[in-house]
């Protein structure tokens, strides 16, 4: 079963044609690979599909959903989240506070809440900590959880990246050149962690 399906999706800048009239879908609980050489417009499909730049013309469909022209945040609560091929961690937190980032808050995003239902804030904290906290563990990056992100290696922040996103507990994760530039060591600890999600169900 398809859980993404992109349709005859093309996307230019000026004069130059990025994505062109690009189809493909992605089966439910699998990992895909898109290849192609730098500059062909891998990155560029990946920011169309979730929402960072909308399509010139086609389809995209998420789980049942036309989402071309949704939002970023929008197409993440649908359950599709994205890292990034040059980490973009907030150098200046912890490695835990940036998952914190990332967590869907629901209720305590409203002030109202915030202030005259402090206890349900205070809950909904520990939970998310707890989240980070499991989600760090299996990604090998538990006793790095208050260090800042800016002292990670390389391959550490890639690490950072697929945690981040695993905190909207998403349905798949696409993963934008997720080994470029990482040691074998942490290569195979990042694959060997997108294997287990996949069993686990989710979708790369």
């Amino acid at each position: 079963m398809s859980i993404l399906s992109v349709r005859e999706v093309s996307k230019s800048f000026g004069g130059v044609k990025a994505v062109d009239e690009c189809t493909l879908s992605v089966e439910a609980g699998r990992i895909t690979g898109l290849i192609g050489p730098n500059g062909a417009g891998k990155s560029t499909l990946f920011n169309v599909i979730i929402g960072l730049y909308p399509p010139d013309k086609g389809e995209v469909t998420f789980d049942g959903v036309r989402i071309d022209g949704f939002l970023p945040h929008r197409i993440v609560r649908l359950g599709l989240s994205k890292t990034f091929q040059i980490p973009r961690e907030f150098r200046n937190l912890t490695v835990l506070e940036n998952l914190l980032v990332a967590a869907p808050w629901g209720a305590t995003e409203n002030l109202r809440t915030l202030l005259l239902r402090p206890a349900e804030v205070r809950r909904q904290v520990r939970e998310q900590v707890n989240r980070g906290e499991e989600i760090l563990t299996s990604v090998g990056l538990r006793a790095l959880r208050d260090e800042y992100a800016r002292n990670l290696s390389g391959g550490q922040k890639k690490l950072l990246e697929l945690a981040r996103a695993l905190m909207a507990s998403p349905k798949m994760v696409m993963l934008d050149e997720p080994v470029a530039g990482v040691n074998p060591v942490l290569t195979k600890t990042l694959l060997d962690v997108i294997e287990a999600l996949r069993d686990g169900g989710t979708t790369f």
